[in-house]
């Protein structure tokens, strides 16, 4: 395991969503499967979308968004699309917010040690703020902004 899931892991297991044997088991699935231990434990359906997201926050001290705290869901009339095109979008699974004080709030599944940030702002010219969301929630806005 690498240093931020070993971290998630710790937060997951503090928090009492998951035991040292169900942790043992996904390691040994992520392994076996080339993944990370976020997609084995919700492939594995050990922790859910959320409860990893919501543990990403934490170890990466980046907000969360979802659809149930009503902040993820992009901004429209604020030319978001122009910024970030869908094929990007899609590709980094990544969600333009709005826009505030020149700055883009963005939601993503994995904020990856702040490159998709640093690659946002060198496409788009703006500052950027983080957030992490559940990836099929986040799929799934992506697809309704897009459309």
């Amino acid at each position: 395991m690498n240093e931020s899931e070993k971290a998630v892991a710790e937060v997951l297991l503090k928090a009492r969503a998951l035991t040292k044997e169900q942790l043992d088991s996904a390691v040994r699935f992520k392994n076996q499967n080339g993944m990370s231990l976020e997609d084995a434990l919700v492939r594995l359906r050990m922790v859910g979308e959320d409860a990893v997201a919501q543990a990403l926050s934490k170890v990466c001290g980046i907000p969360f968004a979802s659809r149930a705290n009503k902040i993820l869901s992009a901004e429209k009339g604020q030319g978001l699309e122009s910024l970030i095109d869908g094929v990007f979008a899609r590709d980094n699974c990544v969600l333009p917010l709005y826009l505030e004080d020149g700055r883009l709030h963005a939601a993503m599944a994995a904020p990856q040690g702040g490159v998709l940030g640093t690659a946002l702002a060198l496409k788009t010219g703006k500052a950027v703020a983080c957030f992490v969301a559940p990836v099929s929630e986040l799929v799934e806005a992506i697809e309704e902004f897009y459309r």
